[in-house]
């Protein structure tokens, strides 16, 4: 079975349809005050978040837009646009700072890239759905050496396009995906 690190969600503050910023104090709970829990009973609990960081990655000013197939295993999420890599951490992460242990292991298995550096760029914790009642992201941007390519690309498939070339696609992208684009 599949554990899942979660922190409680009296610990956070509240949900916004808007990215929030991720003070010092804030990272220190969300990477200190966690615990790992049975990821069918994190997918139902909302007394828990479960902590996902979510990466943007930009090479010469464009960005990773990748386009979900049928193959994913989420079917809410067959079709959509994303355009973030990340996922759960488990405890297979275990280092003094889950969330970057995490970060790094789903860049690795997700993408293909030679990150330069990464910028937190804020809290994603929405109230819309009962899939956002059980999760919160971090958002970040990483500034790529090489054009990213995808791994999984009998899940995904991957290319580099502008902002502007985005926003065509906007209603299409993930909830997520479009909360990240709006901060971008």
């Amino acid at each position: 079975m599949e554990y899942v690190y979660a922190v409680p969600t009296a610990l956070l503050p509240q949900p916004s349809p808007q990215l929030q910023p991720v003070t010092p104090e804030l990272y220190e709970i969300l990477s200190t005050r966690g615990t790992f829990l049975p990821r069918p009973e994190a997918e139902e609990d909302e007394t828990h978040r479960q902590v996902i960081p979510y990466v943007l990655a930009k090479h010469q000013g464009k960005y990773l837009l990748m386009h979900r197939t049928r193959a994913g295993g989420d079917q809410r999420l067959h079709l959509k646009y994303s355009l973030g890599v990340g996922g759960h951490i488990n405890p297979i992460d275990g280092a003094t700072d889950p969330i970057q242990a995490g970060l790094a292991r789903e860049l690795e298995e997700e993408i293909e890239a030679n990150v330069t550096s990464l910028d937190l760029l804020g809290l994603i914790l929405l109230n819309d759905s009962p899939v956002s009642r059980v999760h919160v992201g971090l958002l970040y941007l990483a500034h790529c050496e090489n054009a990213p390519l995808v791994r999984e690309t009998e899940k995904l498939q991957g290319e580099m396009r502008t902002r502007h070339q985005i926003r065509d696609l906007y209603d299409a992208l993930e909830g997520w995906s479009q909360l990240a684009f709006d901060a971008l």
